[in-house]
């Protein structure tokens, strides 16, 4: 068992050093051609603007995570001119092997599109695939700027890659020209809260926490882990025969969610997206049965800090 117990910490020392290394940082703004404003600051909704808005139509299309400028960038191509320098100097420039055939040709747009309409490309790049980045809306101000709304999702636990993402803006031409344009992010943060649970545990801990984060959590995640003796020369066998014992012995099975036997660690793991499915005064009973099981429940929810 002491085998078992030093792969336990090696994997808890390996996570923490995973959260850390994908530890989301602050991207700083790069101006190209318009005025580019990466606010990382936390609201409560999609910032507020002046309240004398400018009537605007627009169409966004998600062209996909292409490998292109490296960098965040705002272009705003409003004239014929622009579009071919674009195409001709600024897209040849950058590296964009990444895009497919289908995704090229909806840049594809003719020099009587400009008599009416203009092109937005936002490009943003992120220091994690996790990260998700969303055009939620635009608005046009009374002094002719443009800002574009964006949801920016941070998860608990990110992965250690960089993901770009495009999106294409068509936009309908309005009396003058836009002035600047300021990209406004909403974030939303994960978070993640832990609570080891045994014989003489209580909840009261876990439901202050529900009650007052009931709108925010997003998932909950019960790992049940059993402390079962095995013969040294049996340590590398597998565990599930005996998980599903255990499972029946401490009616764990009582439990709704989405439920998996470990097969080679003394375990199961409850997975639930609704907090209403879990019976709290059930996991009570369960996890005071005895002192050979112990629950660690795990709780994912939005954040604001």
């Amino acid at each position: 068992m002491k085998t078992k117990k030093l792969l336990l910490i090696i994997f808890f020392a390996f996570v923490t050093i995973l959260i850390s290394a994908c530890k989301t940082e602050n991207l700083k703004s790069n101006l190209m051609f318009k005025k580019l404003n990466n606010n990382y600051e936390n609201t409560e909704s999609i910032n507020e603007v002046n309240e004398e808005i400018l009537p605007f139509n627009y169409t966004v299309t998600y062209i996909g995570r292409v490998s292109f400028f490296h960098k965040t960038v705002v272009f705003n191509i409003d004239t014929y001119e622009k579009y071919v320098d674009f195409i001709q100097n600024t897209f040849k420039k950058y590296d964009n092997e990444s895009f497919n055939n289908q995704e090229k040709s909806k840049l594809d747009v003719s020099e009587d599109f400009f008599d009416t309409y203009g092109l937005i490309l936002y490009y943003q790049m992120e220091p994690s695939g996790s990260n998700k980045v969303n055009v939620k809306s635009l608005t046009l101000q009374k002094d002719y700027s443009l800002i574009i709304n964006v949801e920016h999702y941070f998860p608990a636990v990110g992965t250690c890659d960089i993901a770009e993402h495009l999106y294409l803006i068509e936009y309908e031409k309005v009396e003058q020209d836009i002035t600047t344009i300021e990209i406004s992010y909403s974030n939303i943060c994960e978070a993640y809260n832990q609570y080891v649970l045994k014989k003489g545990s209580t909840l009261d801990e876990v439901k202050e926490f529900i009650e007052q984060q009931k709108d925010n959590i997003i998932t909950v995640n019960l790992y049940f882990h059993f402390r079962i003796q095995i013969k040294p020369s049996l340590e590398w066998q597998s565990f599930e025969q005996i998980n599903y014992e255990e499972i029946e012995r401490y009616g764990i099975n009582r439990l709704t969610g989405n439920m998996y036997v470990l097969k080679y660690y003394p375990g199961v793991i409850i997975d639930y997206c609704s907090i209403d499915d879990i019976d709290l005064d059930l996991i009570n009973e369960i996890i005071n049965t005895d002192d050979s099981i112990t629950l660690y429940f795990s709780i994912t929810y939005k954040s604001k800090k």
